[in-house]
């Protein structure tokens, strides 16, 4: 089972077709069981084409929002956790910093309950970066300020995945439209109260007080 992303090329200015052909690139570096493996990309018929795998039949965000109002067990969440954080692991290794880390981005098979992380086109080879990219709900504050040129490392994605942890222990966005922080915090009469400080580490507002992937690790069953 393959999967086949098609992008028209007609409407696409010059930096997309390049994020798209950078998507493939990066793509290409991995063979990790937590990230979507890619096999070949072509253009044919004005479309850039990538066959990858099959990663599932949802992202991580439409698996939150069928949820409603119903919390993930302790366990599935464990399991989904240790999963993205290996992957990260792998992408942060090959010097990696992946800059969109979220929801969207996360693929689940529901059946097995197996998650790859998808979506190299924000993704940069560095230590360090200037850019300003991915989305807005997950980005780190350091990547908001753009305009002073403020350099930023791998722990601008420490603090999306942050968010996304957030997200799958509340079923809530950790921002609103305004970018305003909620304060509502884990329901302890469910989860370990080592997942609240976690998160709350991995959103610190100043990236040196954030853990590394191993870091995190570490403190996963």
């Amino acid at each position: 089972m393959y999967a086949l992303k098609q992008i028209s090329l007609e409407k696409l200015n010059e930096k997309e077709k390049n994020d798209y052909e950078k998507e493939a690139q990066f793509l290409s570096r991995f063979n990790n069981e937590y990230i979507v493996k890619y096999y070949e990309s072509f253009i044919k018929d004005n479309k850039f084409n990538i066959i990858m795998e099959y990663a599932g039949n949802k992202t991580l965000k439409s698996y939150i929002k069928d949820r409603e109002n119903e919390l993930i067990d302790p366990k599935t969440l464990n399991n989904i956790i240790k999963q993205i954080c290996l992957g990260l692991k792998e992408i942060h290794e090959s010097n990696i910093i992946h800059r969109d880390i979220s929801p969207d981005n996360i693929f689940i098979d529901e059946e097995n309950l197996k998650i790859k992380i998808g979506d190299f086109g924000f993704s940069t080879i560095s230590q360090y970066s200037y850019s300003q990219v991915g989305k807005y709900k997950y980005m780190a504050p350091e990547m908001q300020e753009e305009i002073q040129k403020v350099r930023y490392n791998k722990s601008v994605d420490i603090f999306a995945l942050g968010c996304v942890l957030y997200e799958l222990f509340t079923l809530r966005n950790y921002y609103d439209d305004d970018r305003q922080k909620k304060v509502e915090k884990i329901n302890l009469d469910i989860y370990d109260e080592k997942w609240q400080k976690l998160i709350d580490s991995m959103l610190a507002i100043e990236y040196h007080n954030r853990p590394s992937i191993d870091e995190i690790l570490s403190k996963i069953d």
